[in-house]
C-alpha cells in the first residue's frame, strides 16, 4: 500500500441546506471571516484554509439540520481538542 503524505489542506467543504442561515451562523456566531457568496455556495477563511459551504445537489439522508446550539458545542469540542481554546 502506498504511503500517503498529506502536507496541507487547502479547502474543506460542508453541506448547508440553507446558505443564508449558514453564512449568518459562521459569520455572526463563530466570527469567521466571510470571503464571498455565490448562488448555492459561500466561502470563509479559516486561518488560511478555505471553508466552502454548498447546497447539496442531491437530497441528503439527514432529516433535520443540527441546531445552532449543537453545532456550537461541536465546534467548542473541536477547538478545545485541536487548539486548547476554552
Amino acid at each position: 500500500m502506498p504511503t500517503v503524505n498529506l502536507s496541507q489542506i487547502g479547502q474543506i467543504a460542508v453541506n448547508a441546506h440553507d446558505i443564508d442561515r449558514a453564512v449568518e451562523f459562521y459569520r455572526e456566531t463563530l466570527g469567521m471571516k466571510h470571503l464571498f457568496t455565490i448562488p448555492k455556495m459561500a466561502f470563509f477563511d479559516c486561518n488560511g484554509i478555505n471553508l466552502m459551504l454548498a447546497t447539496p445537489e442531491k437530497p441528503s439522508l439527514i432529516t433535520r439540520a443540527p441546531s445552532s446550539t449543537s453545532m456550537l458545542r461541536t465546534f467548542r469540542k473541536f477547538f478545545r481538542f485541536s487548539r486548547g481554546v476554552e
